[in-house]
């Protein structure tokens, strides 16, 4: 059974990520957690606030408890089970701490899409949960829809030892879908002598999954990136590494117009 956490704000971009995740996991007896995180002004007065959290918190659970109608009906999933959540603060604070203390496998949760980079990492709190949660996220751009993820592009941290232990998200997907995976390796001078091994590690864990290994400079990363979703048909893109890829890959993508990447859902495993 996996558990998987849907944040919610009751927008078309939150909808489509849950409907993503209920195809995704459809055959995994999915427990889906609906969740949603409210604040209140700064300005708020201490009468205002238990005034505020009252009505805001009814109207939260009337709405999750109207979704999860609504995504029942839409979806037939064999033994799946929903529960649903309403928490007042900040919405990466709640979502982190929901996912630590119910240990989810996997936070599904929509972001802004549009042409660039910029767009598609918009607002602190999917920033910030994309940096610092510790299980898998999976960001379903706002314009993506459900296609089976046949083809993967897989990019490891080219500074850090792969780490076959958490690229179990990847392999269950792979076997579970029979999809194939293209690796690209970025190179810098750090990590010019760690390329034959990262492909060694790769292709033993990876198995016949392993498709292609692709080599491209980490100077030159966004445009490269941008040519190689164009060229190559790629169903789901997944990054793996430590903290610091992983915030400067999301830092770089914020920089420049990219059509391509827009359209991806994108997996993010720390390592």
């Amino acid at each position: 059974m996996k558990k998987v956490l849907l944040p919610t704000n009751f927008s078309k971009k939150a909808r489509n990520a849950a409907r993503y995740a209920m195809q995704l996991f459809r055959e995994d007896q999915p427990k889906f957690h609906l969740l949603n995180a409210y604040d209140l002004p700064a300005w708020s007065t201490v009468v205002q606030i238990s005034a505020l959290q009252g009505g805001i918190g009814v109207k939260a659970k009337k709405s999750l408890i109207e979704d999860q109608h609504r995504f029942t009906k839409e979806v037939s999933i064999y033994g799946a089970s929903f529960t649903t959540a309403t928490e007042f603060g900040k919405a990466s604070r709640v979502i982190l701490g929901y996912a630590n203390r119910h240990q989810v496998d996997y936070v599904v949760m929509g972001t802004q899409g549009g042409n660039n980079y910029r767009k598609f990492f918009s607002g602190s709190n999917t920033q910030e949960v994309l940096r610092k949660a510790q299980c898998p996220i999976i960001a379903i751009p706002e314009r993506a829809r459900y296609q089976t993820p046949k083809n993967i592009l897989f990019i490891p941290d080219p500074n850090a030892t792969i780490n076959t232990e958490r690229l179990g998200p990847l392999v269950e997907i792979t076997e579970k879908f029979d999809s194939q995976i293209i690796v690209l390796n970025l190179i810098n001078r750090f990590s010019v002598g760690k390329t034959e091994q990262h492909l060694k590690d790769l292709k033993k864990q990876l198995g016949d999954s392993f498709h292609s290994f692709h080599l491209l400079s980490e100077h030159n990363i966004e445009e490269g990136l941008d040519k190689f979703l164009d060229n190559n048909d790629v169903d789901l893109l997944v990054l793996q590494g430590k903290n610091n890829f992983l915030n400067n890959m999301f830092r770089s993508w914020n920089s420049r117009k990219s059509p391509s990447f827009s359209k991806r859902p994108l997996l993010a495993i720390r390592n």
